[in-house]
Protein backbone atom coordinates (compact mmCIF):
# COMPACT_ATOMS: atom_id res chain seq x y z
CA UNK A 1 0.00 0.00 0.00
CA UNK A 2 1.70 3.43 -1.20
CA UNK A 3 -0.79 6.01 0.07
CA UNK A 4 0.57 7.41 3.11
CA UNK A 5 -2.28 7.22 5.87
CA UNK A 6 -3.60 9.26 8.60
CA UNK A 7 -2.86 8.72 12.40
CA UNK A 8 -5.51 8.87 15.14
CA UNK A 9 -3.50 10.21 17.81
CA UNK A 10 -4.65 10.62 21.60
CA UNK A 11 -8.17 8.70 21.04
CA UNK A 12 -7.52 6.01 22.79
CA UNK A 13 -6.01 7.51 25.91
CA UNK A 14 -9.92 9.37 25.78
CA UNK A 15 -12.17 6.70 24.68
CA UNK A 16 -14.63 5.68 27.58
CA UNK A 17 -13.96 2.22 25.79
CA UNK A 18 -12.28 -0.56 27.78
CA UNK A 19 -9.97 -3.38 26.71
CA UNK A 20 -7.38 -3.94 24.36
CA UNK A 21 -5.92 -1.36 21.21
CA UNK A 22 -7.40 -3.87 18.91
CA UNK A 23 -10.52 -4.26 20.29
CA UNK A 24 -11.32 -0.41 20.66
CA UNK A 25 -9.58 -0.31 16.77
CA UNK A 26 -12.34 -2.44 15.61
CA UNK A 27 -15.53 -0.95 17.69
CA UNK A 28 -14.57 2.49 16.34
CA UNK A 29 -14.16 1.08 12.79
CA UNK A 30 -17.59 -0.64 12.70
CA UNK A 31 -19.07 2.26 13.87
CA UNK A 32 -17.68 4.01 11.35
CA UNK A 33 -18.87 1.57 8.97
CA UNK A 34 -22.30 2.38 9.75
CA UNK A 35 -21.78 5.70 9.54
CA UNK A 36 -20.32 5.88 6.17
CA UNK A 37 -23.31 3.17 5.42
CA UNK A 38 -26.20 5.66 6.75
CA UNK A 39 -24.22 8.67 5.18
CA UNK A 40 -24.35 6.81 1.03
CA UNK A 41 -27.53 5.11 1.61
CA UNK A 42 -25.47 1.72 1.41
CA UNK A 43 -25.62 -1.57 3.48
CA UNK A 44 -22.13 -1.52 4.59
CA UNK A 45 -19.78 -4.52 5.87
CA UNK A 46 -16.42 -4.85 7.16
CA UNK A 47 -14.21 -7.68 7.41
CA UNK A 48 -10.24 -8.42 7.66
CA UNK A 49 -8.24 -9.14 5.10
CA UNK A 50 -4.88 -10.40 4.54
CA UNK A 51 -1.98 -7.41 5.20
CA UNK A 52 1.69 -7.02 2.98
CA UNK A 53 2.33 -5.19 5.94
CA UNK A 54 3.97 -6.09 9.64
CA UNK A 55 2.26 -5.05 12.27
CA UNK A 56 -0.89 -4.15 10.18
CA UNK A 57 -4.01 -5.36 9.78
CA UNK A 58 -5.86 -5.57 6.88
CA UNK A 59 -9.76 -4.35 6.38
CA UNK A 60 -12.45 -4.38 3.52
CA UNK A 61 -15.24 -2.02 3.54
CA UNK A 62 -17.90 -3.14 0.95
CA UNK A 63 -21.32 -2.76 -0.57
CA UNK A 64 -23.18 -6.20 0.85
CA UNK A 65 -26.07 -4.96 -1.35
CA UNK A 66 -24.20 -5.33 -4.37
CA UNK A 67 -21.82 -7.93 -2.74
CA UNK A 68 -18.88 -4.76 -3.75
CA UNK A 69 -15.83 -3.99 -2.43
CA UNK A 70 -15.59 0.01 -1.49
CA UNK A 71 -12.22 0.37 0.05
CA UNK A 72 -9.58 -1.54 1.12
CA UNK A 73 -7.47 -0.35 3.93
CA UNK A 74 -4.83 -1.44 6.61
CA UNK A 75 -4.55 -0.40 10.33
CA UNK A 76 -2.43 -0.69 13.29
CA UNK A 77 -2.12 0.87 16.44
CA UNK A 78 0.41 3.94 16.96
CA UNK A 79 2.28 4.87 19.88
CA UNK A 80 3.58 8.62 20.05
CA UNK A 81 4.64 11.14 22.53
CA UNK A 82 3.07 14.14 19.92
CA UNK A 83 -0.31 12.39 19.24
CA UNK A 84 -0.22 9.67 22.13
CA UNK A 85 -1.73 6.26 21.99
CA UNK A 86 -4.20 5.77 18.58
CA UNK A 87 -3.95 4.15 15.38
CA UNK A 88 -2.69 4.46 11.84
CA UNK A 89 -4.86 4.38 8.45
CA UNK A 90 -3.62 3.39 5.26
CA UNK A 91 -5.65 2.97 2.36
CA UNK A 92 -4.73 1.28 -0.72
CA UNK A 93 -5.62 4.12 -2.79
CA UNK A 94 -6.04 7.95 -1.70
CA UNK A 95 -10.08 8.07 -3.17
CA UNK A 96 -13.36 10.05 -2.84
CA UNK A 97 -14.38 6.90 -0.58
CA UNK A 98 -11.19 6.78 1.70
CA UNK A 99 -12.03 10.80 2.45
CA UNK A 100 -15.71 10.08 3.46
CA UNK A 101 -15.06 6.74 5.67
CA UNK A 102 -11.72 8.97 6.93
CA UNK A 103 -14.62 11.81 8.33
CA UNK A 104 -16.98 8.80 9.27
CA UNK A 105 -14.12 7.45 11.33
CA UNK A 106 -14.26 10.90 13.24
CA UNK A 107 -17.70 10.73 13.87
CA UNK A 108 -17.41 7.31 15.14
CA UNK A 109 -14.63 8.53 17.56
CA UNK A 110 -16.06 11.86 18.55
CA UNK A 111 -19.72 10.37 19.23
CA UNK A 112 -18.12 8.14 21.13
CA UNK A 113 -15.85 11.02 23.16
CA UNK A 114 -18.65 13.60 23.66
CA UNK A 115 -21.12 10.60 24.84
CA UNK A 116 -19.20 10.00 28.44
Amino acid sequence: MSVEGNNYGQMLENSHLEGSEDFWIKEVLEEATGIYGERKGLDTGLHEAESLSEGYTGYVLENRGLDRKILGFEVAPVISEEHGTGFAVRPEEDSEEYGDFKDAIFKAIYRDVEGF
